[in-house]
């Protein structure tokens, strides 16, 4: 029998009614605007700060370079040198999904043993992306998953408990009508409420600091709110096929409230943790010194191999080698430096290289195990979409081992200077070869990483489809129960 769509709409504007009269659903609603309020004006001024701390790197690297203008022009560089150092920017969404962005190091030096990992920038939030609840998707995840479920329970299993719910399906009505109902009513809330903080989040930067928000960050919260709705109502999908199958408004209350803490409190940092425990990459300081030391022990030994190597070439004349020794010995020389250079870098890219492979595997392990849960996915789909998940941290390793690679070619390997260890009766002699003028100006500055709008939807809205899957598979399994009930 077919059912006219005005009685769908009651039904709908009756569920909507019955939801928005309890106060639990009120409470949420509200705790949901003044927590994001809060968790927005506190991301606008840490913003703020990172941004002006961000500024004060620029100038101290401005400095740097002056110092070494002005300090000769044939330069070593064994350790690191600030006047090449990437300076990363706040993202101005972290405002409203922190992410790894205030998490990040604040700089990146580069030197001729590697990238050295800078520290972390300060910050007027407590850092830890993982379980950290400081912003506006953080609040919606936790909040509005919590009345995701809440909606569930008092569509269904309260109905149910009062008469409400069989009453129904004994009419002539089908299931799927009544589940279409109760989906489109939650889907009224859960739009209303994720519009609204979306609404209120813009609102406060606005007051907090007006010059933030653009018409890219409003299309950005225009985004963020659909992902969030698209949780939300996996989150209530989920809630009704428990309600559904469950027994007695006991049960179906604390299976939901399990699931809810076990997916949008717990879910972020169990991903992280179980991906932490199974592969766990060595700490940057430690790889860092490991590089270093080798690159060092390496650098002392060809600074003895071109020593020996001038005395052969030179003899007693070893000792005041300079540009205008002959071509000949000099094109030795560099041929040599060339292949002990060599050997180097492949040793402390040995290292490199196996430290990239372990934070590819960390990467790819937690993206896997963030398919297990709504919550997880919605965190993840949520940072890459502002361009502060992993997916722009990789951006960043990509840009700076670009770079590294060319200073390497141009500036640490291609040395201006060599140093030479020349044997003597008298021991050991320290000797300089300055090869060409080094002028810093003609280093190419290091370029930030773009992370195009496209990527970023395409991202997230791989992730929002697997929370639709997710609500979707919940859905059908809540359509079947519900024609159990009826039978």
């Amino acid at each position: 029998m077919s059912f006219p769509r005005s009685g769908l709409w009651r039904l709908v504007h009756l569920d909507v009614s019955n939801a928005l009269k309890t106060i639990q659903v009120r409470a949420l609603i509200f705790g949901c605007v003044v927590l994001t309020v809060m968790t927005t004006s506190i991301g606008a001024h840490d913003f703020l700060f990172r941004r002006a701390q961000a500024t004060s790197l620029i100038d101290l690297r401005s400095a740097a370079r002056t110092a070494s203008v002005a300090t000769g022009v044939g330069i070593v560089i064994k350790v690191s040198e600030p006047a090449f150092r990437a300076i990363r920017f706040p993202n101005p969404y972290s405002i409203f999904v922190r992410g790894t962005d205030a998490d990040s190091p604040a700089y990146w030096d580069f030197g001729a043993a590697g990238i050295i990992v800078g520290p972390e920038p300060p910050s007027l939030e407590p850092t830890g992306a993982a379980t950290s609840v400081s912003d506006a998707a953080s609040i919606a995840r936790i909040l509005l998953g919590l009345l995701s479920v809440m909606l569930a329970i008092e569509l269904i299993e309260t109905q149910r408990s009062r008469g409400l719910l069989p009453a129904l399906l004994a009419q002539p009505v089908r299931p799927g009508i009544i589940l279409l109902a109760k989906c489109l009513a939650a889907a009224i809330v859960l739009g209303a409420t994720s519009a609204t903080v979306m609404v209120v989040a813009g609102v406060t930067v606005r007051i907090e600091a007006a010059p933030l928000l653009s018409v890219a960050v409003m299309e950005f919260l225009v985004g963020l709110g659909l992902i969030t709705l698209t949780y939300a109502f996996a989150m209530f999908a989920l809630g009704t096929a428990i309600c559904v199958w469950s027994r007695g408004l006991g049960k179906a209350t604390t299976l939901s409230l399990a699931l809810w803490i076990a997916v949008s409190i717990l879910g972020p940092s169990l991903v992280t943790f179980v991906a932490r425990s199974l592969v766990s990459p060595e700490p940057p300081q430690l790889s860092e010194d490991l590089r270093q030391r080798l690159y060092l022990a390496r650098e002392d030994a060809t600074e003895r191999v071109l020593g020996n190597a001038t005395v052969r070439l030179l003899g007693d004349q070893a000792a005041h080698i300079s540009p205008k020794t002959d071509p000949v010995v000099l094109a030795e020389i560099d041929q040599i430096w060339a292949a002990e250079s060599t050997e180097t870098r492949n040793f402390v890219n040995e290292i490199s290289d196996r430290d990239r492979a372990e934070a590819r595997l960390l990467d790819r392990l937690t993206g896997w195990l963030t398919l297990l849960g709504p919550g997880a996915l919605y965190a993840q789909a949520a940072s890459n979409y502002a361009g502060t998940g992993r997916e722009a941290e990789d951006s960043w390793d990509e840009a700076l081992s670009h770079y590294q690679s060319y200073l390497e070619r141009t500036v640490f390997d291609g040395r201006a200077r060599l140093m030479f260890q020349v044997p003597s009766d008298e021991g050991t002699r320290q000797v300089n070869l300055l090869r060409h003028p080094f002028v810093i100006s003609t280093v190419m500055d290091f370029e930030p990483p773009a992370w195009p709008k496209r990527a970023t939807f395409a991202s997230a809205f791989r992730r929002s489809g697997l929370l639709g899957a997710y609500g979707a598979l919940a859905l059908a399994l809540g359509l079947i129960g519900i024609a159990r009930l009826r039978t």
